[in-house]
């Protein structure tokens, strides 16, 4: 039988008279043993929760946008081959005109293989979003060359796919379906 001492203390903790009375009045209960909480597994738990929420945070921060913004800033790049509706060609050029990108911070520039080209761009995940973008009006020499210059800034103008595997840089678009192919220098 339970004294009236437990009792009162069991509904002390029903109407919410605070943690400490209510874990003692819980314990107080015959054939309870509850210990209040240690405060060193209190601080354990809490040390291990921020530790998993850093290890989650800096995952997220090292995501593809961070490592490929990181990967092309500062990078040259030469052209070696575009492809539209399935079909590739080598890169070809005026004379003296090497044909290529060069990623700065926020600026790329580069040669289309007749004329220079720039623009400020933005990386989001995957994609370049490229604003702006510049041209020389050299003429050029061959119908290759003013072909692929159409090739290359159809492609490079708006938002464009982008992605990098070992020593190539892949920039492709869906309108006009077509990709740049491009060798690390």
């Amino acid at each position: 039988m339970l004294n009236q001492g437990v009792i009162r203390r069991y509904f002390q903790y029903i109407e919410g008279s605070g943690t400490k009375k209510t874990i003692k009045a819980i314990a107080s209960l015959p054939g309870r043993h509850i210990k209040p909480p240690n405060m060193r597994h209190v601080a354990l738990i809490f040390f291990v929760s921020l530790l998993f929420i850093q290890a989650t945070c800096e995952r997220l921060s090292n995501s593809s946008e961070t490592t490929e913004a990181v990967k092309l800033a500062g990078t040259n790049w030469k052209l070696v081959a575009t492809e539209v509706e399935g079909k590739r060609a080598t890169a070809v050029a005026n004379r003296g005109a090497k044909p290529g990108i060069r990623f700065d911070e926020d600026q790329l520039n580069g040669n289309t293989g007749c004329n220079n080209f720039f623009s400020p761009y933005l990386i989001k995940v995957d994609q370049l979003e490229i604003s702006n973008l510049g041209t020389t009006k050299m003429a050029c020499r061959t119908s290759e060359v003013v072909r692929q210059e159409d090739i290359v800034i159809g492609i490079l103008r708006g938002t464009v796919q982008f992605e990098i595997k070992d020593e190539e840089l892949i920039l492709s678009k869906r309108n006009p379906n077509g990709k740049l192919y491009f060798q690390k220098m």
